[in-house]
């Protein structure tokens, strides 16, 4: 009888024993867990404001380089719709401008150059072949052999914002001589000129 109740006591101590064993442990897993859970929320509260810092570094950037960009972007565009206001009113000049008129202007421009012992050929392109071999006889005068009607950009190249493209190209024989007299070079001549008394006249003088 003695021994069942020194055996009972002896359980009940290890079991005592044991859970104040488990009971450590517990405390023990649940400050570390409270821990880990600390260090996370601190690793993600950092991550959270470098993220942060990072988004106001780069708007702060975007902001600087967008308001750096306005004036030059509005820069471009009213450089851009002078250009185009100008070639739009150009055009709509030129379509109202005689044929004859437009020959006399390219035909005198090859006044200048010597074709003396050269035979030449004519090219033209927007304006009627006959008038314009008449124009250029009293320039090229006896170097001229004939006169052919072609299309815009098939004998030489030549970058255009006209509507209407019109010219005469003059190739000697030889192929020493080729020039070309434009219409487009006319326009881009009076553009280079006059391309600020043109854009005041249309809107006025330019705000500072």
């Amino acid at each position: 009888m003695e021994e069942l109740r020194s055996t009972e006591i002896l359980d009940k101590e290890i079991i005592s024993d044991a859970e104040k064993k488990a009971a450590k442990i517990a405390l023990k897993a649940a400050e570390e867990c409270a821990r880990i859970e600390a260090s996370v929320q601190s690793r993600v509260e950092e991550e959270v404001s470098k993220a942060e810092e990072t988004l106001k570094l780069k708007l702060r950037n975007y902001e600087r380089d967008l308001n750096a960009s306005i004036p030059l972007e509005k820069s471009r565009f009213y450089i851009s719709y002078i250009q185009e206001s100008l070639l739009k009113n150009i055009n709509q000049y030129l379509a109202s401008v005689p044929e004859e008129k437009i020959i006399s202007l390219l035909a005198k421009e090859s006044r200048d150059i010597n074709f003396e012992g050269l035979k030449v050929t004519a090219y033209v392109y927007g304006l009627d072949a006959s008038k314009t071999e008449k124009a250029l006889k009293e320039t090229v005068k006896d170097s001229l052999q004939k006169v052919i009607s072609t299309e815009f950009n098939k004998i030489l190249y030549e970058e255009s914002l006209l509507e209407v493209n019109k010219g005469i190209i003059l190739i000697s024989e030889n192929n020493e001589i080729k020039c070309r007299f434009t219409l487009c070079q006319v326009v881009d001549g009076i553009l280079d000129k006059y391309r600020a008394e043109l854009a005041d006249g249309l809107f006025g003088p330019k705000a500072e």
